[in-house]
């Protein structure tokens, strides 16, 4: 018997082993999937403007990707709680983040997107046009990923002047030029943020909303709408039926202005944006009249500019109202 365990053993401790490695096999994707999946989470938080729990999720998901070496991973996150600490206002936390994610992109080209895209959501939230132009053609040159380019250049389109003056024409070609192949990557499947098509639709409805030219506007917006909505992005719902509300009400399709608005308000509404919820109700509210002038729809808005503390909500009702 002993003969026969002697035997035995190699083979049985051969099998113990093989298992082991098959199990650490399928536990490291594991782990780098359920800290994919609490980025998510992250970012969810932060468009509900929930940053401190966003911090936490984008804290634990490094934690776990750390533990695994995805460096990309640990990009990501960092990159997560770089931009949510600047839309919280903490730009000395930012800040330092930065640094730490410079020392992890150092060697690495792999890693650079990042690094470029956090410089680029600096330069936004200070309105840094220039930065924003110079990171894209960094971004260009350097061969980044398309995604990446895309989306510093809808960034420039968010910081132009809201005039004709083209200031951002590069920006504008650029998304106008390769928008085709960055929807077929989302189509496939091969694109790291889905959202990334939906901002570049939705920065070309701006621009040409700016602009005046109404129809191409309303055509990407819709564009944007559409992917948003399947990526179920709230935030970009929100944004893309905002302004296809103005759209519709330039176009003076009042009945599907208030629709948009409405739409608009209960997104803002469900994601803990007040100001943008009461503006829209606001907006609403015109439109349905501007479609109907009853009295009914009279004395709502005049209830609301006497309810409203909002000065941007009074603003608005008397400049769109006439």
């Amino acid at each position: 018997m002993r003969r026969l365990l002697h035997l035995l053993l190699p083979g049985m401790l051969l099998l113990s082993s093989c298992y082991f490695l098959e199990s650490k096999k399928e536990f490291l994707p594991l782990q780098a999937r359920e800290a994919s999946t609490i980025l998510r989470k992250a970012a969810e938080m932060t468009q509900k403007n929930n940053f401190q729990q966003a911090i936490r999720f984008y804290q634990d998901a490094y934690s776990r990707f750390s533990a695994v070496n995805d460096e990309k991973g640990k990009a990501k996150a960092i990159l997560g709680m770089i931009k949510t600490d600047l839309l919280s206002g903490d730009a000395v936390q930012a800040d330092s983040l930065t640094t730490n994610l410079t020392e992890l992109v150092a060697g690495n080209s792999q890693l650079t997107r990042y690094q470029l895209e956090a410089k680029a959501f600096f330069a936004l939230q200070n309105k840094n046009e220039a930065a924003l132009k110079a990171l894209l053609a960094e971004s260009t040159a350097s061969l980044q990923p398309l995604e990446t380019s895309a989306t510093i250049a809808s960034w420039i389109i968010f910081t132009g002047k809201k005039t004709a003056d083209r200031s951002d024409s590069t920006a504008v070609a650029f998304l106008e030029r390769n928008y085709g192949q960055l929807k077929a990557l989302y189509m496939n499947g091969a694109l790291e943020n889905d959202e990334t098509p939906a901002t570049a639709a939705y920065a070309l409805g701006y621009r040409y909303f700016n602009e005046g030219d109404l129809k191409t506007a309303a055509k990407y917006t819709t564009e944007a709408l559409t992917i948003d909505q399947t990526v179920q992005n709230s935030k970009g719902v929100a944004d893309d039926c905002w302004l296809l509300g103005k759209i519709c009400f330039g176009e003076s399709q009042f009945e599907k202005a208030a629709q948009n608005f409405g739409a608009a308000g209960e997104v803002y509404s469900a994601i803990g944006d007040t100001s943008m919820t009461d503006l829209s109700e606001a907006m609403s509210l015109i439109a349905a009249y501007k479609a109907n002038p009853t009295e009914h729809s009279k004395r709502a808005i005049d209830q609301l500019l006497k309810s409203s503390p909002s000065k941007q909500v009074r603003d608005a009702v008397k400049r769109w109202l006439n």
